[in-house]
């Protein structure tokens, strides 16, 4: 079974893991790290691992890493990464589009690439669209999965 690591510090955005980067307890594992800048919500975190875990089933395993943060935070990555000022709610941040083999001492490992997803975004729409921030979320992740699936030029 496939379990959410839980990073202390987030990881660099964009990059995401890399040999540097081995998450408590020293192993780089498949599956789905999830850091969080703010308050963790353990109701959002099984969500995203296991809509997560079943994406990575279809494509052969691999790491995704996403960020939970602010809309302040992922307009700043807007703003550095693509030039755009307007603010957003999802970022992704793919390696290659088909995984990027990391072949470390630890086992090899395909990383997909980095999430960004505003928190307070995901409860903005929810209340909007009057539904639940669950789906609102599943809606993000789904966005952010198949951003990681762009090749990067």
């Amino acid at each position: 079974m496939k379990k959410t690591i839980r990073s202390v510090n987030p990881p660099p955005i964009p990059g995401g893991p890399t040999e540097d980067h081995v998450p408590q307890g020293g192993r780089v594992r498949e599956g789905v790290e999830i850091a969080w800048e703010g308050r963790r919500v353990p109701a959002y975190e099984k969500l995203i691992t296991r809509q997560v875990n079943a994406w990575l089933g279809l494509r052969g395993g691999g790491l995704v890493s996403v960020l939970m943060t602010t809309t302040p935070r992922v307009q700043a990555f807007n703003r550095k990464y693509r030039g755009v000022k307007t603010p957003t709610a999802v970022m992704s941040f793919p390696q290659n589009g088909k995984g990027l083999p990391l072949t470390s001492y630890l086992l090899p490992l395909k990383l997909w690439g980095d999430i960004a997803i505003a928190v307070d975004a995901v409860r903005r729409y929810a209340r909007l669209e009057e539904t639940k921030s669950e789906a609102i979320l599943e809606e993000f992740v789904d966005h952010g999965l198949r951003g990681l699936l762009k090749k990067v030029s």
